[in-house]
């Protein structure tokens, strides 16, 4: 019995994008030269970085999009009130959050139809 894919689990949202490991290193470093090589929210420069500390982010809710790529801690802390001392975070939260994101699909779309 086949296990049912949840969306909001981003290795699953990726199998039913048709994204596999080979085509998620390519999505991660195709987002990470659109942005510069630096987090969506904090800025920080991510070249360096170690691959624990580079995120790809997507929607928990519908249509579970691929958002972008953040450092480890804005994926999992930004919008929390440990960042109160931080305003400027939450505007560039806003932005990413509310940004277009058709480049991404265009990617997806161009990975998948490789295979």
């Amino acid at each position: 019995m086949d296990k049912k894919l949840n969306p909001r689990i981003l290795a699953d949202r990726l199998k039913q994008l048709g994204i596999d490991d080979k085509g998620k290193r390519i999505l991660k470093a195709y987002i990470l030269k659109q942005q510069d090589y630096k987090c969506a929210i904090c800025g920080k420069d991510l070249r360096n970085a170690e691959p624990r500390d580079i995120q790809l982010d997507h929607s928990h809710k519908p249509p579970f999009e691929i958002r972008g790529v953040l450092c480890q801690f804005c994926n999992k802390y930004m919008l929390t009130k440990t960042n109160e001392h931080r305003p400027e975070l939450f505007l560039n939260a806003y932005n990413y959050l509310t940004a277009d994101k058709a480049w991404i699909d265009d990617k997806i779309k161009n990975i998948t139809d490789e295979k």
